[in-house]
């Protein structure tokens, strides 16, 4: 026997057979590297600056102007002056025995006009309600004024109002709003397709640096064609409104320089203009406290009875717990709902939680807003509801409602999501009307809820919802038990969906309805490799190293 023969043959099958599985290794490698590897967006390269776009069109916002000072400061410790209201001249029951609400809202009042400073609400419950006539039980109209209680599970604020159609228990309200008081319109000359700091006016004279401008425009017949929401929407609808700081200004070319750039695009087909509003209130700041309000003990909640008089749903219809309306630079920190003793079932509030309008580099952060009594039609049972430019939601948690999180038109833009939870909803966390665009999703952890992102055409005059939104990195805790998908996404143009993991990372999107092309999804499961982590931390960091400031 030739054993030398026989020794090369097997040797030759051993290298081929090596070489087999390397190659294998190599094909399946080469398929399953995003999933193996750390992997990064095509959209998001190593390199990525603002502008860049890929050669379908496709981009992702600079989200980093998001929050307090366009996270460009940290929310203030503020430690003086401070007043506490269980002390002279306030003398406040905190046992919920007495009511002190006017104790209350002069301590607010007091000081407020003094400049600003601490309104202290020590441990114990602070009973309040709302008069006839008012609008809310407690109502911060100065700037630089911090309601403070000393932690969430220690300060209670229990409203026993519980007709509060349309009312809230706490609104920061100073009067500013985008849509009037409006001084000084102006038109931008040159559409604007593109997002841009730049823009070109009829005249700049009017203007100075450091002004507080509103860009907007119309909702017109072509805007309408352009979006096919023809027979679903109509001009009466409010079309895009971007809230911004002049922060330089050529006088000789009439051209405006804003401190964030545009999120959608301004034609003179649609009336773009700009022009001047009063002043916001800001740096308010409410912490560390938990609020609740007795049940209403009328019948009638079913779906559509906030129309009907006499009903519970029509008494407790659009209220809030808190209100955030012309707001700039404020910030909620750490803020529950809780179900008062009193209540029978298990109730915190009566129908929506946070609302934030009219307003602007917001932040809410820490913050649990849960169980509404009505969670019926006609907008109830919302916990945080976003009507703002700019604002950042971090480490919030959301459940037992209507819709956990929702955008509601096209003042809601260039928000960002981040590390929030969104549990148990009775309908979903969603994009609920009028293409509230360019929003970010990032790290958002979906635990019994969905996201949806489509066109509503068949909801009113809703149609489209979103376009150019991001989810990144989705975390996927549990489906809703109705669903087998984390996110429906059904953007104008496109919608982005980048990175899913966790126990449930399932997406779907879907073409139609005037909405095409499909949105693009790429490393659905993949999320625990993608990088960066996070797309609006990594953004912000960019602008920090760029020195782009906007303050």
């Amino acid at each position: 026997m030739d054993y030398q023969k026989i020794f090369k043959s097997v040797r030759k099958l051993r290298i081929s057979f090596l070489f087999i599985i390397s190659a294998c290794f190599l094909i399946v490698g080469s398929c399953t590297d995003k999933f193996e590897l750390d992997w990064r967006s095509s959209l998001y390269p190593a390199d990525w600056k603002p502008g860049y776009t890929d050669d379908k069109g496709r981009f992702l916002h600079d989200f980093s102007y998001a929050g307090y000072y366009a996270g460009e400061k940290d929310i203030p410790d503020v430690q003086a002056p401070v007043v506490d209201v269980t002390k002279h001249p306030y003398n406040a029951d905190n046992t919920g025995d007495e009511d002190v609400t006017a104790v209350l809202q002069q301590a607010l009042d007091d000081i407020g006009k003094s400049g600003g400073g601490v309104v202290y609400l020590p441990e114990g419950t602070y009973h309040v309600s709302v008069e006839d006539g008012a609008g809310s039980a407690l109502h911060i109209r100065y700037n630089n004024v911090i309601l403070r209680g000393a932690g969430d599970n220690y300060t209670k604020i229990i409203n026993t109002t519980t007709i509060m159609r349309g009312k809230s228990i706490i609104k920061v309200d100073g009067g500013m709003r985008w849509t009037r008081d409006k001084r000084n319109i102006i038109d931008i000359t040159e559409d604007l397709k593109d997002p841009t700091k730049k823009i070109p006016v009829e005249n700049a004279g009017g203007f100075s640096i450091g002004d507080l401008v509103v860009l907007r425009s119309d909702v017109t017949e072509g805007f309408i064609r352009e979006h096919n929401m023809e027979g679903v929407w109509n001009t009466s609808i409010r079309g895009a409104i971007f809230y911004r700081k002049v922060i330089d200004i050529d006088y000789n070319n009439n051209v405006l320089y804003i401190d964030t750039p545009t999120r959608y695009f301004l034609k003179t087909r649609d009336n773009a203009r700009v022009y001047k509003v009063s002043e916001p209130i800001e740096e308010v700041g409410l912490e560390n406290f938990s609020i609740g309000n007795y049940e209403n003990q009328n019948v009638g909640f079913e779906n559509t009875d906030y129309n009907v008089r006499g009903t519970g749903a029509y008494e407790v219809h659009g209220s809030h717990a808190i209100s955030l309306l012309g707001s700039l630079n404020t910030w909620v920190s750490d803020v529950s709902t809780y179900r008062p003793e009193q209540n029978k079932n298990d109730v915190h509030i009566l129908s929506n939680g946070i609302i934030v309008s009219y307003s602007r580099h917001i932040t809410v952060q820490n913050c649990s807003f849960q169980k509404s009594q009505y969670n019926g039609a006609g907008g109830n049972g919302y916990m945080y509801t976003l009507r703002g430019n700019d604002c950042l939601f971090k480490y919030n948690s959301a459940g037992k409602c209507r819709h956990n999180y929702s955008f509601k038109d096209m003042s809601a833009n260039g928000n960002v999501m981040y590390r929030c939870t969104g549990n148990d909803s009775n309908s979903s966390t969603d994009f609920h009307m009028h293409l509230s665009m360019a929003n970010l999703f990032d790290n958002f952890n979906v635990d019994g809820d969905f996201i949806e992102a489509y066109n509503r055409r068949t909801s009113g005059t809703h149609g489209q919802s979103t376009t150019q939104s991001v989810f990144w990195n989705t975390n996927g805790i549990r489906y809703d038990k109705r669903k087998n998908a984390i996110i429906y996404s059904q953007q104008f143009k496109w919608g982005y969906i980048i990175g899913t993991r966790g126990n449930a990372p399932n997406v779907e999107v879907w073409g139609g309805d005037g909405t095409e092309p499909v949105d693009f999804v790429e490393g659905i499961g993949a999320g625990d490799k993608l990088q960066p982590e996070s797309l609006y931390k990594d953004q912000l960091r960019r602008r920090m190293q760029r020195g782009e400031y906007t303050y």
